[in-house]
C-alpha cells in the first residue's frame, strides 16, 4: 500500500508547468499616452520562442513590438494576449522606459499599474525616452544587435562610467513614497547610425526590410520634482551629479591650463567622496555644508607648463574652483525646479529625525531657501605624462 501511495506522488508531475513555447517573454516595457483621452498606449518587446533545436533564442531571434491602447495598464495587459496568442511573461522584462509626454505629466498613476502586476520585478531598470517609448523599443543599431540590446549595454556601461545613474522600479517607488528626494532618471536618445562604406545599404541609412537605422544613447538626466519630469541635466552636470551621489567614483574633468590659457589640462578622478552637514534654527532657516574631496591622476597636458618649477597647486586650485562652480550651477537648477535630487532632506532625516519632522510636510518650498553653501578640496597624486620633470610646451 505504502508503495502505491509514494508511486503516486511520482506520476503527478507539475500540473501548474507551463511550456517556455506557450509563453510570450517580454523584455522591454514603453509607455506613453494613448491617442484618445485618459488612455495609456503600451508597446512591448517580445522575443517570439525558437523552434527547438534552432540557433538564436533571445540573443538570435528577431524582437517583435508590438503595441496596444487601454484605459488602464491592466486592460493593456488583457487586450495584449489578443495580439500574441500567447500568455504574456513579464519575470524576464529588462527595462521599463517611460515616453517624455507622460512623464512630463506624471508617472504616478501608471506606476501603481506596474505595482499590481505581480511578474514585475522591483530591480527592472527604468529610464525616460526624448521623444516616446515606442520609437526606443522600436530602434535598431543594425550592429549585430536585435532592438532593445543597446539599452542592455547601456546599462552595463552606467555602472562604470558616470553617463548616468541606474534606476530601478523599487527605486521611484520608494522615492515617490516619502519626501526628502526627488527622481533623475537617465534620458534615452535616438540619433541616426552613421553608416560607413561597407555597411549595408550606407547610402540610405537603411538595412534589412529597408529599416532605418538608430543609435540608443544617454547624453542626459531628467531631474523630477515628485512624479513630473521637470528639467534636463546635460551631460557635463550629468557627470557632476553622478559623482556627487556617490554612484560611480570614476570620471574625468577638463580644466584651462592654470598659466597658458590657450591650453588645457585633463585628470582622471581616482577617489570622490561628498559629505554634508546642516544646521536648522528655530525658523526652520536650513543651511547645509556640501564638502568635496577629490584625488586625481594628470592625463594629459596641453599648452606649456613646467611641473618641475610649478608643481600640482596651480592645478589643484584651478580644479577646486572649477568643480565649485559646476557643483553651484547644479544646486541653482534644483532649487529652482523643486528638486532635491541629492536626497538633502533624507540625510536630515536621518541624521536629525526630531528637526526633520517639523520640515518634512514643507521641504519642497523650504529646500528652495536652503543655503547650500559649497567647497571643493582637490588633490593631483600622480602623473601619467611621460616627462613629468620636464618643462611641458606644445
Amino acid at each position: 500500500m505504502a508503495f502505491l501511495v509514494l508511486g503516486g506522488f511520482l506520476l503527478c508531475g507539475c500540473w501548474d508547468q507551463q511550456e517556455i513555447t506557450e509563453l510570450a517573454a517580454v523584455t522591454g516595457l514603453g509607455l506613453d499616452p494613448g491617442s484618445r483621452p485618459n488612455t495609456i498606449r503600451m508597446s512591448v518587446q517580445i522575443s517570439p520562442p525558437s523552434p527547438a533545436g534552432a540557433a538564436g533564442g533571445v540573443g538570435g531571434s528577431r524582437l517583435r513590438t508590438i503595441t496596444v491602447e487601454a484605459a488602464s495598464l491592466g486592460e493593456a495587459m488583457v487586450l495584449l494576449q489578443s495580439r500574441t496568442r500567447r500568455e504574456p511573461f513579464l519575470q524576464h522584462l529588462g527595462y521599463v522606459v517611460f515616453g517624455e509626454e507622460l512623464a512630463k505629466t506624471g508617472i504616478a498613476g501608471v506606476i501603481a499599474g506596474l505595482q499590481g502586476i505581480a511578474t514585475v520585478r522591483g530591480s527592472v531598470s527604468v529610464f525616460v525616452a526624448a521623444g516616446t517609448a515606442a520609437e526606443v523599443l522600436q530602434a535598431h543599431s543594425g550592429i549585430g544587435h536585435t532592438p532593445g540590446q543597446d539599452v542592455v549595454d547601456l546599462l552595463g556601461n552606467m555602472s562604470n562610467a558616470p553617463v548616468g545613474r541606474s534606476v530601478n522600479l523599487n527605486d521611484v517607488i520608494n522615492t515617490l513614497t516619502v519626501h526628502g528626494n526627488e527622481l533623475a532618471i537617465p534620458i534615452l536618445e535616438l540619433t541616426p547610425l552613421r553608416l560607413e562604406a561597407g555597411d549595408e545599404k550606407p547610402e540610405v541609412g537603411v538595412g534589412i526590410d529597408d529599416e532605418p537605422y538608430q543609435e540608443v544613447l544617454v547624453a542626459r538626466t531628467a531631474l523630477f520634482s515628485r512624479d513630473k519630469w521637470v528639467q534636463d541635466l546635460d551631460p557635463y552636470l550629468t557627470q557632476v551629479f553622478i559623482n556627487l551621489v556617490g554612484a560611480t567614483k570614476s570620471g574625468t574633468r577638463t580644466i584651462p591650463n592654470p598659466v597658458d590659457p590657450a591650453g588645457k589640462v585633463v585628470v582622471e578622478y581616482e577617489s570622490f567622496s561628498t559629505s554634508y552637514k546642516a544646521t536648522i534654527n528655530d525658523s526652520r532657516i536650513v543651511e547645509v555644508q556640501l564638502q568635496v574631496k577629490i584625488k586625481t591622476r594628470i592625463l594629459e597636458i596641453h599648452g606649456t607648463y613646467d611641473l618641475r618649477t610649478l608643481g600640482f597647486d596651480p592645478i589643484n586650485s584651478a580644479l577646486s574652483q572649477g568643480l565649485a562652480s559646476h557643483i553651484e550651477e547644479l544646486v541653482v537648477i534644483l532649487k529652482e525646479h523643486q528638486s532635491d535630487a541629492l536626497g538633502l532632506g533624507q540625510m536630515i532625516s536621518r541624521t536629525r529625525p526630531k528637526d526633520w519632522s517639523k520640515l518634512e510636510s514643507d521641504w519642497n518650498e523650504l529646500f528652495t531657501r536652503t543655503d547650500i553653501k559649497v567647497s571643493v578640496s582637490a588633490q593631483v597624486m600622480a602623473t601619467n605624462v611621460i616627462n613629468k620633470y620636464f618643462e611641458i610646451k606644445r
